[in-house]
C-alpha cells in the first residue's frame, strides 16, 4: 500500500511500533527462558507432565473423529460414511 493512501495514513499511527513490539514480546514474555516459561510452566518437564496425563486420561475412542463430532453435536452419525455435518 502506498505512504499516500489514505487508509495507510490513518492506521500507520496504530501499526508503527506492531512488529517490534511483537519481537520484543517473543524475545522476553514467550521465549524458552521468558517470564511465562519460568512462571507459569512447571519448565523442562511440562512434555512429561503433560504425555503422562494424556496417556492415562485421553481416548481414541471418544475423541477421536468422527466420535468427537458426534459427542459435541457436530455431526448426527456415527458411521464415517454417512456423516452429516449440523448446520
Amino acid at each position: 500500500m502506498s505512504a499516500m493512501h489514505p487508509v495507510f495514513k490513518l492506521l500507520h499511527p496504530h501499526m508503527r511500533y506492531t512488529l517490534e513490539i511483537n519481537a520484543l514480546a517473543r524475545q522476553s514474555l514467550i521465549s524458552a527462558d521468558g517470564v511465562i516459561e519460568s512462571c507459569f510452566t512447571p519448565g523442562p518437564v511440562s512434555f512429561e507432565i503433560s504425555a503422562a496425563y494424556y496417556h492415562n486420561h485421553w481416548r481414541f475412542d471418544l475423541e477421536g473423529l468422527p466420535s468427537d463430532l458426534v459427542r459435541r453435536y457436530a455431526c448426527r452419525s456415527r458411521l464415517p460414511a454417512s456423516l452429516s455435518i449440523v448446520a
